[in-house]
């Protein structure tokens, strides 16, 4: 089952198990949810992509080297993007 549930949800259903202070597995489990990654996608904008550059001489509008519609705005986000690197 791969479905998308809210952490705090779930932290808050083990404490409705009553007592879950006091006994070391349900602060066990709170723990590992805690600590467990997110998993929702990091959402990469445009302006932020390595697939995105600046075209035009007037007038300058983004354009995605994926093909992705010829004119993006900024705030524009798909899944293949990749985030630009500092380096």
């Amino acid at each position: 089952m791969n479905d998308l549930i809210s952490r705090q949800v779930a932290v808050d259903a083990v404490k409705d198990l009553g007592d879950w202070h006091r006994r070391p597995a349900p602060v066990a489990v709170i723990n590992v949810l805690l600590n467990l990654p997110s998993a929702q996608p990091e959402i990469i904008r445009c302006r932020d992509c390595m697939h995105c550059y600046v075209d035009g001489e007037n007038v300058r509008f983004n354009v995605c080297e994926l093909d992705h519609n010829y004119v993006q705005s900024d705030d524009w986000f798909c899944a293949d993007a990749e985030r630009k690197t500092d380096g």
